[in-house]
């Protein structure tokens, strides 16, 4: 199955570790065979479960929330001093009855949650590449940007927004590959992605995408690696009632798969700001590149660029 992607909102007021175990452990009463604790034991069992799946992070932001729910055997749900992460398979309405719950110390109501929309196949060896290679090992990491408010409505529709970023990643010497850029879940032909005419054209003959095939990591990339480019939306109004506390929001979407290659672009709306996280590997891009290529393309300068 896809994993999940992990989820950062914040700041909250009253939303404690103990809080999120009682909303969970509720919502398992009224609902033992929920998708977020089906199959989980009662008693003594169940609370055993939910220490180990809720934990607090002392003084994590953000960014280092949701680097640590990214690793391997992570918990699924982190609570720091004002964010919280999770790594549920929850759609917007369930995330949101989960944290409004933990804040009012009362049990998460059972909303429905979709079943998955389809499992990787059978795991098979990665085809050769015929490109020069070096050696490789994943390190999933992560970039945010934020563009300040009004930035959010105009030029964020799909092929403005792909634009956007795509001019952005070769600005800082890091040109996006053409070809399976996935787009809102649809999966483009080949085209020049920093042209806004030729992805507007793409988009218009995109197909939905297809789970890519599993297969087994590599120890090899590529040694000039070309971004391949996946940007995701979504409109997270629902979140607007959540206990939020004083200081500038982050909502941070990290992918929970990235291939070797890959740069996941997520952009949200909150607030009236748009807010960007990149999923990447580390070991493929440097980190101060792709944080750089967000920055520019949320309208920020990059350092050294004025």
């Amino acid at each position: 199955m896809l994993s999940p992607a992990v989820r950062v909102v914040g700041p909250l007021r009253g939303v404690a570790p103990d809080g999120v175990r009682a909303a969970l452990a509720g919502l398992h009463t009224l609902d033992p065979r929920h998708p977020l604790l089906g199959g989980a034991p009662d008693g003594d069992a169940l609370a055993r479960r939910l220490r180990t799946a809720v934990r607090a992070a002392p003084g994590a932001g953000p960014a280092e929330l949701a680097h640590l729910l990214l690793a391997p055997g992570a918990a699924r749900v982190l609570v720091g001093d004002a964010h919280v992460a999770t790594r549920l398979a929850a759609p917007e309405p369930m995330l949101r009855e989960l944290l409004l719950a933990a804040a009012q110390r009362r049990a998460a109501r059972p909303l429905p949650v979709p079943p998955p929309r389809g499992c990787r196949p059978a795991v098979r060896p990665a085809p050769p590449d015929p490109r020069p290679l070096r050696d490789w090992h994943p390190r999933p990491a992560t970039a945010t940007a934020v563009a300040g408010p009004g930035a959010a409505a105009p030029g964020t529709g799909a092929a403005a927004l792909t634009v956007r970023v795509a001019r952005a990643l070769r600005a800082v010497g890091l040109p996006p590959h053409g070809v399976g850029a996935v787009v809102d879940g649809r999966r483009l032909p080949a085209a020049d992605l920093t042209d806004p005419a030729a992805v507007a054209a793409a988009l218009r003959r995109a197909r939905p995408a297809r789970p890519d095939p599993a297969v087994v990591p590599p120890s090899v990339v590529a040694a000039e690696p070309q971004p391949r480019l996946t940007l995701r939306r979504a409109d997270h109004g629902l979140l607007a009632d959540l206990p939020w506390a004083a200081g500038p929001r982050a909502d941070v979407t990290a992918a929970g798969h990235c291939p070797p290659e890959g740069v996941v672009v997520a952009a949200t709306t909150l607030g009236g700001e748009l807010h960007l996280t990149a999923t990447f590997h580390a070991t493929t891009f440097p980190a101060e590149l792709v944080a750089a290529a967000l920055r520019l393309a949320a309208g920020q300068p990059a350092p050294g660029r004025g």
